[in-house]
């Protein structure tokens, strides 16, 4: 949202009355104050800007660069919005003044600011402009438990691969996020920052989970994710030779110690079948989508139409009670 309309919206709406003594505040009326009486400025400002982590509100001389003569507030206002402490302008009335109003959001960013402007007996409001605020929905900080990641992170990479130790069951991640007020989910829970995430199950075959920051501080919520591929170690020696398709290239190449692969139709085929090789032919045995796949013969064929959307088949290589697990997602579209 614009930062200007923004700010117009919410000092449109303040309301300012007038009391029984002092300066007439209400709408965009002015009053001269009675002539016998001291003249004392109340304040009750409007309660969305008990959105604002602080506020402050300041009697300034004028001219608009004029210096700072009193602090009316300077805190996080309660809701229902409060009537502010109150504050006699004595000769100030006749002089002329100004009410500066700002807001400032999560790390102290000014999110608005408005000026009441007092003088000869009219009222004027300005709005100083202030650019829309950037959405603060970062992480400051994944640490795994358990695992290498790569690469090494950053706020701003979204796309982590976590290569775990043979014979992982579980992992933790500790999420801190860059700034105060962002909402942390892992995998649909709630994660307070600096806390540690439930442990995950990890199965023989890649997975992935997936860390959002939604920042709801600054109004709009505005979420961003982070995904992190988990890949455990294969057990020893337990793996495939190769991966050959009947068209088109995986993605990556075939590599024995990479466990999962895509593949992109070419534009004149709608199936592709796969001969697989395992690493020692005579103990270990191939499936291909649960179906056993013979040395030096083909899989089952995937078949995907124009709007199919991507499938993807496990591939295992079993040694008696051991497993070692690879997967090949096809698609038709744009490879991930």
């Amino acid at each position: 949202m614009n930062g200007r309309i923004f700010n117009k919206r919410i000092f449109q709406a303040l309301a300012i009355p007038a009391l029984a003594v002092g300066l007439g505040l209400a709408g965009c009326r002015s009053a001269d104050p009675p002539p016998e009486a001291e003249t004392v400025l109340r304040l009750k400002l409007h309660d969305s800007l008990s959105r604002y982590e602080r506020v402050l509100v300041e009697i300034l001389e004028l001219p608009g660069d004029g210096n700072v003569l009193n602090i009316l507030w300077n805190s996080s206002l309660a809701l229902p919005g409060s009537e502010l402490p109150s504050y006699p302008l004595k000769q100030l009335a006749e002089k002329g003044f100004i009410v500066r109003i700002k807001g400032f959001s999560s790390g102290d960013q000014l999110a608005l600011e408005t000026r009441i402007i007092y003088e000869q007996g009219r009222k004027t409001v300005s709005y100083v402009y202030v650019p829309p605020l950037v959405p603060r929905n970062k992480l400051a900080r994944i640490l795994p438990s358990i695992g290498t990641m790569s690469p090494s992170f950053h706020s701003d990479s979204l796309d982590y691969l976590m290569t775990l130790p043979e014979g992982t069951e579980s992992i933790r991640f500790a999420l801190t996020a860059a700034f105060a007020g962002a909402r942390i989910t892992f995998d649909g829970d709630s994660v307070a920052s600096g806390a540690s995430t439930k442990p995950i199950s990890v199965g023989l075959s890649p997975d992935s989970a997936f860390v959002r920051v939604t920042d709801v501080v600054e109004g709009k919520a505005s979420t961003l994710t982070y995904k992190l591929l988990l890949q455990p170690t294969k057990p020893a020696k337990l793996s495939l030779a190769s991966i050959t398709p009947s068209v088109g290239a995986l993605s990556p190449p075939f590599d024995p110690e990479i466990p999962a692969y895509y593949l992109l139709l070419p534009a004149d085929a709608d199936s592709v079948s796969f001969v697989l090789s395992a690493a020692d032919v005579a103990t270990m045995t191939v499936t291909f989508n649960g179906m056993v796949v013979f040395p030096g013969e083909k899989s089952k064929a995937i078949v995907l139409g124009p709007n199919s959307p991507p499938e993807t088949a496990p591939i295992t290589v079993i040694r008696g009670s051991d497993r070692g697990n690879y997967q090949v997602t096809v698609t038709r579209g744009p490879l991930p």
